[in-house]
């Protein structure tokens, strides 16, 4: 009997630790809204594929491969970033 009394405290005290933890991290991720990062386009580069991405008023520049995404450039000039979101507007027939 006395084991089982020490099973049910270390399960007991596992339990509250977990929970404790759970609390501390703030509960679950959120994902990231589409106004916030959106693809705008993809490319290749060579055979290397690279895609557009706007981060707020950013547009980074990113290679795919086998180890992951590497960012290239980040154009963070609004008159840059302005001028390459109306020519992709106007290549997709002014969709945004």
């Amino acid at each position: 009997m006395p084991t089982i009394g020490a099973f049910v405290i270390v399960t007991g005290a596992l339990v509250l630790i977990l929970w404790f933890l759970k609390k501390s991290q703030g509960g679950s991720v959120r994902p990231i809204p589409s106004s916030v990062i959106k693809t705008l386009g993809s490319s290749r580069i060579g055979t290397t594929p690279v895609f557009l991405v706007a981060v707020g008023n950013k547009l980074v520049l990113v290679s795919s491969s086998s180890n992951g995404l590497t960012p290239l450039t980040e154009i963070d000039n609004p008159a840059e970033a302005d001028a390459i979101r109306k020519a992709l507007a106007g290549e997709n027939g002014g969709e945004k």
